[in-house]
């Protein structure tokens, strides 16, 4: 677990000269938060204190110098309850060293006081979160002035910009004001700090993120509204710079251009699956599943682009053949995935139940890049690609909580049958495709590469219908032929043949390959992908031995 990182200088805050802050900014993850301490000339203010204890200890130690100079109220402000931001709270309600007063939106606090598991996000951790009363709840429903220490006022409501967002001001004695924004969204009880040119947004540019959308007290709705508002705050030209809960400081137009990619990713978020302790335990393994699918379909991937590579080199094409392995980066994502399988091993029991789905996120993110930046020719591994692309979008699809079923559209499952059968067929050559090739030794060479790279002839293949209509089914189309043709390909290929019925059965139909059973069998990772993925489609997968012979059916719903 990494250490705070450590800033021996104040920051001063540009334009507010009684201010001056010290952000203690940790490698972004979600095991703690960011803390910001500032100081004033009336208070000190602590903006989320986290939950590690070494940045406890640096929080501590810079409190106890800057009383050491002079004697202020202390306050701690939550942007919200989630344990990473909140979780040494305990702490500092035992400590008697620094007396400090702790502030929170009232539903915020009342979570804390109630040790609710859900909205605090402890159950994450499986942690309970322990009850700690906040001194100050802190209303957006009343226009009640709120004493909070001497000289310390925190004054009653109002909007801004024609937006719903409650604002609200603490006063400081010395004329200093810090702008406190009711911004829903991320959680029922998130808040916005501004200071000057400073905004401390907590979690709400995240919020939209795989992971992190959908967990307990989301709302697609308020989210919206909150971007909205943050997009017309950061407009007026007053913030310079935003104190994110997690990462790096980032400069005010490169967050405008944030809130407006989350606020289009948000709008087709209106189906999430909550991310409740059900759904955390299946994550954990389907990242496990479908993270060693996609180094499987990589190493397919790679095993044909060097075999299309050393057969274009023997037939005097050099120059192709290095360009076809060059310019995507095999081995820099097999590494990922080493990587990422490494880390899944060595937290498959870690109490951090997300960190397997959201470190998969991160792995997944950089296959992305990869395979933007490859360039293979025109034509060459196209089916691979789209392959690997749609298995790392649904990825990341079921980490942000949404569920494949909303996709789902009446579907004629032999006609899909058929599309995966056509995989398999030797490609037909045209006389105008031979003419174009013969025009210039570039264009057949390309003319080569893609016929050696497309799959080999799969023979011994028989296909029998079924001898009567056969009603539509419920699924993905595109998704459901790449099961298909993976499977007939598992099949074929190592059998040599393969059979394939298709027949209704009381409520769904059912697509079942059959063979003679023999070493190479489907293996336990090929069925338990097959198995999320008619889960996830709302179907379901067998695979059964009997009596030698060895059949794997997908059933859709009808």
């Amino acid at each position: 677990m990494a250490a705070p990182a450590e800033i021996s200088d104040w920051l001063p805050v540009d334009g507010i000269a009684a201010a001056k802050i010290l952000p203690l900014i940790r490698q972004a993850d979600a095991l703690c938060s960011n803390s910001y301490v500032i100081s004033t000339g009336s208070a000190l203010l602590v903006i989320d204190p986290g939950a590690h204890e070494e940045q406890t200890d640096r929080i501590r130690r810079v409190l106890s110098e800057e009383l050491a100079a002079q004697q202020r109220p202390v306050l701690f402000l939550l942007t919200h309850c989630h344990h990473d931001h909140s979780r040494s709270l305990e702490f500092w309600s035992r400590q008697q060293e620094i007396p400090v007063s702790m502030l929170a939106h009232e539903a915020g606090a009342a979570a804390i006081k109630s040790g609710d598991s859900d909205l605090t996000l402890s159950y994450i951790f499986s942690q309970d979160f322990p009850s700690i009363s906040i001194d100050f709840p802190i209303p957006f429903t009343s226009d009640s002035h709120m004493p909070v220490a001497e000289g310390i006022v925190l004054s009653g409501t109002d909007t801004q910009g024609g937006f719903s967002a409650k604002r609200r001001l603490l006063r400081l004695d010395e004329g200093l004001s810090l702008e406190l924004y009711h911004t829903p969204g991320h959680s029922p009880d998130s808040l916005c700090f501004r200071l000057g040119p400073l905004l401390f947004t907590g979690d709400v540019l995240l919020a939209d993120k795989p992971g992190v959308a959908g967990i307990p007290g989301w709302s697609q709705p308020q989210l919206l509204e909150t971007l909205r508002f943050l997009e017309w705050l950061l407009s007026r030209g007053i913030i310079a710079a935003c104190c994110p809960g997690h990462g790096a400081l980032l400069n005010a137009p490169d967050v405008l251009g944030m809130l407006q990619a989350a606020r289009k990713n948000a709008q087709r978020l209106s189906r999430l699956i909550c991310l409740d302790d059900q759904r955390l335990d299946f994550l954990k393994t389907c990242a496990v599943v479908l993270a060693r699918e996609a180094a499987l379909q990589l190493a397919v991937l790679g095993g044909r682009l060097h075999l299309a590579a050393r057969l274009l080199d023997e037939l005097g094409e050099e120059k192709l053949a290095q360009e076809l392995v060059r310019d995507i980066d095999l081995d820099g994502m097999e590494t990922f995935l080493v990587q990422f399988q490494d880390f899944s091993d060595m937290h498959v029991k870690d109490l951090f139940r997300s960190a397997i789905p959201l470190h998969g996120v991160h792995m997944i993110g950089r296959i992305v890049s990869l395979l933007t930046k490859a360039r293979l020719p025109e034509g060459i591994a196209a089916a691979s690609v789209r392959r690997i692309e749609l298995l790392l979008r649904d990825y990341l699809n079921i980490v942000s909580g949404l569920d494949l079923r909303d996709f789902l559209a009446p579907s004629d499952a032999v006609t899909l049958l058929q599309n995966a059968l056509k995989a398999f067929d030797p490609p037909e050559i045209s006389e105008a495709e031979i003419d174009v090739a013969a025009d210039s030794s570039e264009l057949f060479g390309l003319f080569l590469a893609r016929r050696l790279y497309l799959l080999p002839e799969i023979s011994g293949i028989v296909f029998r219908p079924s001898g009567m209509p056969l009603p539509p089914v419920i699924t993905e189309p595109e998704r459901l032929t790449q099961l298909f043709t993976d499977c007939i390909e598992q099949f074929a290929c190592a059998a040599g043949n393969a059979e394939i019925s298709v027949r209704q059965k009381n409520d769904c139909v059912a697509v079942c390959l059959s063979r003679q059973a023999g070493d190479a069998s489907l293996n336990s990772r090929k069925i338990r992908y097959y198995e999320y993925m008619m889960e996830l489609l709302g179907g379901a997968f067998t695979h059964q031995l009997i009596n030698d012979v060895e059949q794997a059916c997908f059933r859709m719903p009808i």
